[in-house]
């Protein structure tokens, strides 16, 4: 069911981890554009923990979350 959220376009909310996310393709321009060095992500648990940020599982200090209100397309 969807809730109604009328005259806002977002929501604060807390994303619900993943069980267990992973990285299935990065770019590296878009990389570049967030200041992200992949050279520096180079053990597992570095490539774990990137996967947890990218997805939400984990939030960066200071993160604000929100959820968008989808208006269809």
């Amino acid at each position: 069911m969807r809730e109604s959220v009328p005259g806002v376009n977002f929501s604060k909310t807390t994303p619900t981890p993943l069980v267990e996310p992973y990285v299935g393709v990065l770019s590296p321009e878009c990389c570049k554009m967030i200041g992200l060095d992949l050279g520096k992500v180079k053990t597992e648990e570095e490539k774990k923990m990137l996967a947890k940020l990218l997805s939400g599982s984990e939030l960066f200090e200071g993160s604000k979350t929100s959820a968008q209100c989808y208006c269809g397309h």
